[in-house]
């Protein structure tokens, strides 16, 4: 959870860069990176 939160985040500073640490955080925030 807590690596959700900070994927997140990072997400917002980085772009959708972060998200390919992350399985499941691309999964949940790739259609908010797509907008």
């Amino acid at each position: 959870m807590i690596k959700v939160l900070f994927f997140a985040q990072v997400r917002e500073l980085l772009g959708t860069d972060s998200l390919t640490l992350d399985p499941q955080g691309l999964t949940r925030l790739k259609p908010f990176a797509s907008s």
